[in-house]
């Protein structure tokens, strides 16, 4: 209730019920100011209060004054208006003589302060004369009924106080609020609705509100719980027609939340959101949000969060022992748990009706990819179907009992059923191979066609044709690429036992076994039916096309700088290249030689020289590059005679690790 003076605010009152009689008196507070609208803390001074017939002037039935009341430190007062000494312009004897059932009146307040008397102003009385006049109200009530006259969104219509003027209890035009102590609150301190029966057994508590928690509690029996038990929040409308629709709805085996999915109807913030909030006036923040095209969890990701902070679905029963999260998320971790290591955890498509597992994981295998391992039984015997990992779009479909291979990519290994310990990676890898056994195909396409085991094909189209072959290594993008190509249409059985190691080494080799060759496009061409060949360097031995060739040179020449036949009876090798060679450009008895690369004497290295001029008697020496001349012999330690070396002639010597001996002209 309010003054009209802005000098002068009534806080509250409440009746002061005398033992089982009419109240007569009631608590009075107010706001002590100054002529200026300061407010008056920390004095004691007297106050007259009257109750009058009009707002200015009229009837006074009542005044009386309190000599020594006390304002705190925020100006205000507090009083019981009948328990003050009456004054003579009093028209009644006794405050009990007021006639309350004569409205309106109206109560005046004066203060004195500054040696004179103020008038703080004069409010009408609204709520006291029924409270005073109702003599119902000293026992049992049969009815009652609050009707309220003001408009005001924030005064209360009805209220309800403790013994500390607190509101515990208020009705608002818009609205009812409970307000609950959040301190040291009692047993029974909080809000709870409750159900009770007429024996003096414990009363079961149906909502709970108290400052540390909401508890909502529900009959889960369902041989006692009715068909709509539970608990729900549902909307309606002023009509009786058409189904009510809930929009929360809580039982025993399921929570429910409803939610508008017409984007037409629905507003900007609908949906249905849990959100953190504090004092200030910052933009709360949501942690749970739920609309009809998404759902989102807001987790706090500062490092000062609680330990249990997160998200977490979880299992629980009445013991103590580790309860199992099923579904853990925080900022560093997402965490699946479950209590069946042998099923495990899967993600699984039922478009179209029919269940297909993208990710199926289990202690036993690892399927990660539509349909990946889909056949796969671990129920054969203690090997078989097991120790699988199969990642990619149906890698390793149709394996049944193949234990121990790991297929990667698209397609990879899909046809494999029973072949083991094999490693698939790229798309289509191994995916003809139904039953070899320790393959390593890595690459697109890479072994492709192989049904055979014991083979290594890395590389883009690496053994990609090569169906029956086995024992070979194909490192290389499209190293033997061709490599049985023509197997099924002109019985070229494809390869075995060959390491093709290169950009399309043997490329094109369409049969052939126990073949070596090294090299980019090394015996790429003209290589069927080849077998037993050893071709080294760049594109060495291209184009030849015979068996047990040897060919060392970095080009496609016919004659390689070595050559090298292995026909038993035919064996040679030709070096098409000097070995050491160079010419002299010394003088008589000192031989300088250059031959390129050589930049140190070794023991055993042999050199060939043409000489220069012929030697005299005594001692020669020989010089190769910018190294320290070395005494040069005949017959091990001896000075050639001379024209021993004559000019023109070849002369082949080695070092021994001290000097140069000759073995030509004259051998030792």
């Amino acid at each position: 209730m309010k003054t009209k003076l802005s000098l002068f605010f009534l806080l509250s009152f409440i009746f002061d019920l005398l033992s089982s009689q009419i109240p007569q008196g009631f608590n009075y507070q107010a706001i002590a100011r100054d002529q200026t609208g300061a407010v008056i803390p920390g004095v004691t001074l007297p106050v007259r209060l009257s109750i009058q017939s009009l707002l200015t002037g009229g009837t006074i039935f009542w005044k009386e004054e309190h000599s020594s009341v006390t304002t705190n430190s925020f100006g205000l007062f507090n009083l019981v208006v009948g328990y003050g000494v009456k004054q003579p312009e009093s028209t009644v004897e006794t405050f009990d003589l007021i006639d309350w059932s004569v409205s309106p009146k109206y109560i005046k307040t004066e203060i004195f302060h500054g040696g004179i008397w103020k008038d703080m102003g004069t409010s009408p009385l609204l709520t006291v004369p029924y409270a005073m006049t109702s003599g119902d109200l000293a026992g049992t009530v049969d009815k009652l009924a609050v009707k309220g006259t003001t408009s005001a969104l924030d005064e209360a219509l009805f209220e309800v106080k403790n013994k500390n003027g607190q509101t515990i209890f208020a009705v608002y035009n818009e609205g009812v609020r409970i307000y609950v102590d959040n301190g040291a609150k009692g047993p029974k301190g909080g809000f709870a609705v409750g159900g009770f029966d007429m024996t003096k057994a414990t009363k079961q508590e149906y909502l709970v509100v108290s400052d540390d928690s909401v508890r909502i509690y529900v009959d889960s029996n369902p041989l006692t719980k009715g068909k709509k038990s539970g608990f729900a929040v549902g909307g309606y409308d002023v009509t009786k027609t058409g189904t009510i629709q809930n929009y929360l709805d809580v039982s025993a085996d399921s929570v429910r939340v409803y939610i508008d999915s017409n984007p037409v109807t629905k507003k900007v913030k609908g949906g249905f959101a849990v959100g953190g909030y504090d004092m200030t006036k910052k933009v709360p923040q949501d942690i749970l949000r739920v609309t009809y095209d998404s759902t989102r969890i807001y987790i706090n990701d500062t490092p000062g969060k609680a330990v249990k902070s997160g998200f977490a679905v979880g299992g629980y029963d009445a013991s103590k022992a580790l309860k199992p999260q099923y579904l853990s998320v925080k900022p560093f971790q997402t965490n699946v748990q479950v209590n069946d290591s042998l099923k495990g955890f899967s993600v699984t498509n039922i478009q179209g009706g029919t269940a297909a597992d993208f990710m199926n994981i289990n202690k036993l295998n690892y399927s990660i990819g539509h349909e990946s391992g889909l056949k796969t039984n671990p129920n054969i015997s203690i090997i078989k179907g097991k120790y699988n990992v199969f990642f990619g779009y149906k890698a390793g479909f149709n394996n049944i009992e193949g234990y121990g291979n790991i297929f990667v990519g698209h397609l990879a290994g899909f046809n494999s059923t029973i072949g083991g310990y094999n490693v698939y990676m790229g798309f289509r890898a191994g995916n003809a191979n139904i039953n070899g056994n320790s393959n390593v195909f890595i690459g697109y396409e890479s072994g492709a066609a192989s049904t055979a085991g014991w083979n290594l094909y890395v590389g883009q189209g690496a053994g990609k044709a090569n169906s029956i072959g086995t024992q070979n290594s194909y490192l290389g993008c499209q190293a033997g690429i061709e490599d049985g190509y023509y197997y099924t249409e002109y019985g070229l059985v494809p390869g075995s036992g060959n390491t093709f190691v290169g950009f399309r080494a043997g490329a094109s080799s369409w049969s052939g076994n126990n073949n070596v060759y090294i090299g980019t496009r090394a015996g790429e061409l003209n290589n069927n039916y080849r077998n037993g060949r050893v071709f080294i360097g760049y594109m060495a031995g291209y184009n030849d096309g015979y068996d047990n060739r040897l060919y060392i040179d970095n080009s496609n020449t016919t004659a390689p700088l070595i050559f090298g036949d292995f026909t038993d009876g035919s064996e040679k090798l030709v070096v098409n290249g000097s070995f050491n060679y160079g010419t002299d450009a010394g003088t008589s008895n000192a031989y300088v030689v250059t031959i390129p690369s050589v930049n140190a004497y070794i023991a055993g290295m042999m050199v060939t020289f043409k000489a220069n001029t012929a030697n005299t008697a005594g001692a020669c020496t020989l010089k190769i590059n910018s190294l320290t001349a070395k005494s040069m012999y005949m017959k091990r330690d001896q000075n050639p005679t001379a024209n021993y070396i004559e000019a023109g002639s070849i002369v082949m010597a080695v070092y021994d690790g001290t000097s140069f001996q000759m073995l030509q002209p004259a051998a030792n």
